[in-house]
């Protein structure tokens, strides 16, 4: 319960950027990483996601770090090891390391070189096919789809206009994933 109440506290502090550029600065970011690795306390993760993703949000020198330290692989293993399910705990571990991803990964294109060598856009298709598999009113699999397709519009807003697809996937591939959500 401590460790969530500073989680909790630390992440409304870094919503600031001069904190959140402090943070960095005083190495703040290797014990949020090392929170990320809590397998076995999912609620804990989640919360550490949250705090990274805020803390990295918009800061070049932390998104580098963060994913200089792993963070991304964690991430991805997070969202990939989650299932769209009705279970608060996985609902909130996979939105959160979402929100940390694309915080990691928005504006900033050596994050995204890793981000293709990590294969991350096969996790996120796999993540939205086990999303689409379910069903689709469920509360946590809405979330997903939902963060999941922002995280995806963003990368593909972000890219040039020749650019037919999204880190090794076709964007025809994200389209019809997309339309398999809607008519699900």
């Amino acid at each position: 319960e401590n460790i969530l109440s500073n989680l909790n506290e630390l992440e409304w502090l870094l919503g600031d950027l001069d904190n959140a550029q402090d943070f960095r600065k005083m190495g703040g970011v290797v014990p949020i990483i090392r929170l990320l690795n809590m397998t076995h306390l999912p609620y804990i993760q989640a919360k550490a996601a949250w705090v990274l993703g805020t803390a990295s949000k918009y800061i070049l020198a932390s998104q580098n770090e963060a994913t200089e330290l792993g963070a991304m692989s964690l991430l991805l293993d997070m969202i990939d090891s989650s299932s769209c399910s009705e279970d608060d705990n996985d609902i909130q571990k996979q939105g959160k390391a979402l929100y940390a991803l694309g915080a990691l990964l928005r504006h900033n294109p050596s994050t995204q070189i890793v981000f293709r060598g990590l294969q991350g856009s096969s996790t996120l298709a796999r993540a939205m096919q086990r999303c689409i598999q379910q069903d689709t009113t469920t509360r946590g699999t809405l979330k997903v789809l939902r963060k999941v397709t922002s995280l995806i519009g963003d990368l593909l807003r972000g890219g040039s206009r020749e650019d037919k697809n999204l880190h090794g996937v076709d964007v025809n591939d994200w389209t019809h994933l997309f339309v398999n959500a809607l008519m699900s």
